[in-house]
């Protein structure tokens, strides 16, 4: 299994695919947590390392799930400073919204 990028910056090409094993982006999936690294310079994850290298210092990512299922992950990062709580709890909102939209596809398709 692997992630790939829907939409992404130059940091990590939405062509290359990345382990779930061994970035963040994995461990939030495979966890089903929201996850934030505030200092991607110290992070031995490979998406982590690629966003350092490309000038990113700080990342969160949050599971996108429905019915106790991860469909996959929603990623935002940042040149400066950390994220705030408030602003996990809105990335965490967002992604429990995309999650729900599950639901309503799932409904219209039976």
């Amino acid at each position: 299994m692997s992630s790939v990028s829907v939409k992404s910056n130059l940091d990590i090409p939405s062509t290359i695919p990345l382990p779930v094993d061994f970035t963040l982006t994995g461990r939030a999936f495979k966890t089903k947590t929201l996850i934030t690294c505030h200092q991607l310079s110290a992070s031995t994850e490979q998406d982590c390392r690629m966003l350092h290298e490309g000038g990113l210092t700080t990342c969160m990512d949050a599971p996108i799930i429905f019915n106790d299922h991860c469909y996959g992950t929603l990623n935002v990062a940042r040149t400066q400073g950390r994220f705030s709580e408030q602003e996990a709890i809105q990335l965490f909102c967002i992604a429990s919204i995309l999650g729900l939209s599950f639901s309503v596809c799932d409904s219209r398709s039976t």
